[in-house]
């Protein structure tokens, strides 16, 4: 008689997608959030850079790295100086101050891409194009840059 039971059986080296799921996305997770941070102290030193980096580092220093380094400062405000004597009170008010800071940014955002839908008549998902387009116009700058450079070395 037959084997009712149906084994699965893996080559050495292969594993089903359900247990690859969870390590890849961890994984372009923790990539992802150590490039972002890089960038983010990267973007520190937007005054250093050449022109015209220098304005497309400073608009991405103001809309990124300054918002989220506030966050640091709000935590520190709350929870080391404190609002109490109580360290267990001040650490979920920093929670709660934190959440709120949170949701106050998420507000704004959705804010200005309502303006943007309002004034332009596109979707709001085109603000993301262009919150990307400074970025994409300094890339073509360089990539034009690297060209030329190129096209007339000696």
């Amino acid at each position: 008689m037959a084997d009712q039971h149906h084994h699965h059986h893996y080559d050495e080296g292969t594993y089903p997608d359900e247990i690859l799921k969870p390590f890849g996305f961890l994984l372009v997770t923790v990539i992802g959030s150590l490039a972002f941070y890089n960038a983010l102290v990267y973007l520190s030193d937007w005054d250093s850079f050449e022109t015209p980096y220098n304005y497309i580092g400073a608009f991405y220093y103001y809309t990124l790295t300054v918002p989220l380094l506030f966050v640091k400062t709000i935590w520190y405000r709350v929870t080391e100086v404190g609002f109490t004597q109580y360290p267990n009170i001040n650490f979920l008010l920093g929670i709660l101050v934190e959440f709120i800071y949170i949701v106050i940014i998420a507000n704004i955002i959705y804010f200005i891409s309502a303006v943007f839908k309002q004034i332009t008549g596109k979707p709001k998902r085109k603000v993301v194009f262009y919150f990307f387009l400074p970025a994409l116009c300094g890339l073509f700058w360089f990539m034009l840059n690297l060209l030329i450079s190129w096209l007339t070395a000696t």
